[in-house]
Formats: C-alpha cells, sequence, structure tokens
C-alpha cells in the first residue's frame, strides 16, 4: 500500500483532497478551494491511505465494505487489467468490470473509462458475438419492365494482359434480358470506369438504373458525374455482399469458360472477345429460357 499511498499524493485528483484531510490547507484558488470543499466529505483517511465513502445505492451492495480505495490515475491501468484481463475476470463485458470494480475501487470518470478499454480490448472484440443488429438491410432493387432499363455493373480480371495494355473486363448486364455489354480497358481507376459507362450509356442509351459494388471506381466523383449528366441514378449493393450482384457474377463465371482458351492462344485477344460476348448473347440464357434477339423481337412486337 505504500505504493497507492505515494501514487495519491502525486495525483492531480486527490492530492488536495489528502492536504485537506490531513492539514485542513485549501488552495489558494477560492473556485479550486470550494471543489475540494465539495468532495472531501465522500472521502477518508485510512492509515495514510485515502478511500472513498460508499455510496449503497442496492441491497447487494449493502454487504459489501464500506470504502473503495481511490485509484491514481497512474495505476489505472494495472487496476482494470487485473479485473478485466486476468483470468478471474475473464475479459466480461462493460457491465460486469464495472461492477466487479466498484466492489473495491473508485476512480473519476469511470463508466467512461471501463467502457473505452473493454471497446479496445482485442480479445473481447475477436472472439465475442455482439447482439447489435449487424446484419445490412434489405435493398429492393427496381423491376424492369423492358431492356436496357437497369444495368448491374462489375469489373473483371486482372487478365493477361495484350499487347494494347488491356488486362481487365468491364461488364454490364441488362437484368430484363441478361444482354451482356463487354469493353476490355486497360485498368480499374475512376477515369477508365467512367470512360466505360460513357461508352455504355452512348451505345444502348439513357438507363434508369446502374447497380454496381462500393468499389472506388464506382463510387468515385468521375462516375458520380458521368451518372448525373446523363440523370442515371446510382444503386450500390451493401459491402462485402457481393452475392448481390449473382447476375454479373454468374456472367463472369460463363465468361471465363468461353475466353480462357482464346487467351492462352491469342495474344490480342481484345480482338477475339465480340465473337465470344455475341456467343454468349445468343446462347439460350436458363432465366428467361430464350437468346437475346428472341427476346428483342418479342419486345419489339408487342410494345
Amino acid at each position: 500500500m505504500a505504493k497507492v499511498k505515494n501514487e495519491q499524493r502525486n495525483d492531480f485528483e486527490y492530492k488536495h483532497i489528502i492536504t485537506y484531510l490531513e492539514d485542513n490547507q485549501l488552495p489558494l484558488s477560492q473556485k479550486h478551494a470550494r471543489r475540494i470543499l465539495l468532495k472531501a466529505p465522500d472521502y477518508i483517511l485510512i492509515h495514510g491511505v485515502q478511500y472513498r465513502n460508499r455510496k449503497a445505492k442496492s441491497e447487494r451492495n449493502k454487504s459489501k465494505s464500506a470504502y473503495q480505495l481511490a485509484v491514481p490515475h497512474k495505476m489505472i491501468d494495472t487496476i482494470l487489467f487485473m479485473i478485466h484481463d486476468s483470468p478471474l475476470g475473464g475479459h466480461s463485458g462493460i457491465q460486469n468490470t464495472l461492477e466487479f470494480l466498484r466492489d473495491d475501487f473508485y476512480f473519476p470518470r469511470m463508466g467512461k473509462i471501463v467502457t473505452d478499454y473493454v471497446a479496445s480490448c482485442h480479445d473481447c472484440q475477436s472472439r465475442k458475438v455482439t447482439n447489435l443488429k449487424t446484419k445490412a438491410k434489405i435493398v429492393p432493387y427496381c423491376t424492369p419492365s423492358e431492356p436496357f432499363q437497369v444495368w448491374k455493373v462489375d469489373l473483371f480480371g486482372p487478365l493477361k494482359t495484350s499487347p494494347n495494355g488491356n488486362q481487365y473486363l468491364f461488364t454490364a448486364s441488362d437484368m430484363f434480358s441478361k444482354y451482356l455489354f463487354v469493353l476490355p480497358i486497360r485498368n480499374k481507376d475512376m477515369l477508365t470506369v467512367s470512360n466505360a459507362v460513357f461508352s455504355l450509356v452512348s451505345q444502348f442509351g439513357v438507363c434508369e438504373t446502374l447497380i454496381s459494388d462500393q468499389g472506388s471506381e464506382f463510387i468515385g466523383s468521375c462516375t458520380q458525374e458521368v451518372c448525373k449528366m446523363f440523370g442515371v441514378h446510382q444503386d450500390f449493393i451493401p459491402s462485402f455482399m457481393h452475392h448481390c450482384l449473382g447476375l454479373c457474377e454468374r456472367t463472369h463465371r460463363t465468361l471465363a469458360e468461353y475466353i480462357t482458351p482464346y487467351i492462352e492462344k491469342w495474344k490480342e485477344w481484345e480482338f477475339i472477345l465480340p465473337a465470344v460476348v455475341f456467343s454468349i448473347n445468343g446462347s439460350i440464357n436458363q432465366s428467361t429460357e430464350a437468346s437475346f434477339p428472341v427476346i428483342h423481337i418479342s419486345f419489339n412486337r408487342f410494345k
């Protein structure tokens, strides 16, 4: 207790209270002296060690000791480690740690300090299950009523770099007809992707909605400005939920099956890409049970 006694006398929170309790001396500052007079009745010195009178607010606390040790600021981390991190503490939660701590100890702003300490404990955060609702909300996407109204866009790659420097594919899948648009690009920065979006809109007309993940190339200012210029609304899937882009993911699988043999044999594989995409679009889609030309002709017939 000698170390605790010395630290209390050097602590900015307790030293003036101890001086007042021992020698009846107050600070020269009237404001500071008034604060000491208000706090002093809550403390007592036992063998030169400062304790705080316990305020029993429950039946459980009435059975405890009448005093709490006033913990100096420099010893707070040691006490918290003993109460929370030790095997006897068992990495308890915030409320249990506070309850155990208040049985025998006191220091100012105890609730805030304990909350921050437990919240920053790596072991607690990595192994404990939270009761908070962290599941992302279901995002309703508008159901398209015609082709080229809603597109899902994504990036495919990196692939083997061609002599022209292309190593990625910008892919866009029409949610109504499942039509696939593919454009080879050199990289996936914001400017390149925004140019790809411009090419998509220029070729198929202005759509209503563009759905993508939250990659920097899609949420960046360049892509947003292009969409704003055309009046296209952007929707983003929740983070780490790529299954929301299931149409693109399934299309990428098919695209990989079709194009891989040609990438191995052709250096300038982007020249064979239009034929591969035409083959995919001309195939029977399992969800629509038709190829794109049939869907497009049927739509125009009943429009």
